[in-house]
């Protein structure tokens, strides 16, 4: 099976103290033995690093643009 984390947040104060790794780490020690995905924003280049660090690596990358079209 595949086992997909969707968002992680960390409050701003608590960042850059292993509390996000620490999470990280449950996910994957989680007893599935399937494969671990992760979805992040594509231009959200600290997430993107963040989960590099924790030994994931870029599979897809997809963009969705919006188009403001002033009087519709």
């Amino acid at each position: 099976g595949v086992l997909r984390l969707d968002l992680i947040a960390v409050a701003k104060d608590q960042q850059r103290g292993g509390v996000g790794s620490d999470l990280i780490h449950a996910f994957l020690a989680l007893p599935d033995e399937g494969e671990r995905r992760v979805k992040v924003e594509v231009g959200n280049v600290a997430a993107l690093n963040f989960y590099i660090v924790n030994g994931f690596a870029v599979d897809t990358a997809e963009s969705v643009q919006h188009l403001w079209l002033s009087g519709s």
